[in-house]
């Protein structure tokens, strides 16, 4: 089992066809956040920084428990949940004119403002989940 550290909300898997990707997605507070990131050192986790920007990460170092510091690596990489995996999530809420990189100033003013949020992502174990088209609104909305 895997515990990626994120600073965007991203849900990346490989699949066969016909294979399903279950996510869950929930809004946490700091506190959650560092009980959880503690829980997967202590249970030996795999641990994967795909954390992309270095501001983020010396914003992270400054305001989490410095038992963290060693996993908040700079690392732009590709990964792939697979079922079980976790990620921790910390991303500004605020979006940029273009795709760029807060400062660490930047990022110490959203978080102040509330532009800022922790997040856990699982990739669910759920084979018996159904994806049926006619469950889904746009049904409705493309016949009314």
């Amino acid at each position: 089992m895997k515990l990626f550290l994120l600073n965007a909300l991203i849900t990346p898997f490989e699949a066969e066809m016909e294979e399903y990707a279950l996510f869950s997605i929930q809004k946490i507070e700091q506190e959650k956040f560092e009980n959880i990131f503690r829980d997967a050192i202590e249970n030996d986790f795999e641990i994967v920084s795909a954390l992309g920007h270095k501001s983020t990460i010396n914003f992270l170092k400054e305001i989490l428990s410095d038992e963290f510091s060693d996993h908040l690596k700079f690392n732009r990489q590709t990964i792939n949940f697979e079922e079980g995996d976790l990620a921790l999530v910390f991303r500004i809420t605020e979006r940029g004119e273009k795709i760029q990189e807060w400062s660490v100033e930047d990022i110490k003013k959203y978080h102040k403002e509330g532009k800022t949020e922790f997040m856990i992502i699982s990739r669910t174990f759920a084979p018996d989940a159904i994806f049926d088209l006619n469950n889904f609104l746009y049904k409705e909305a493309k016949n009314g």
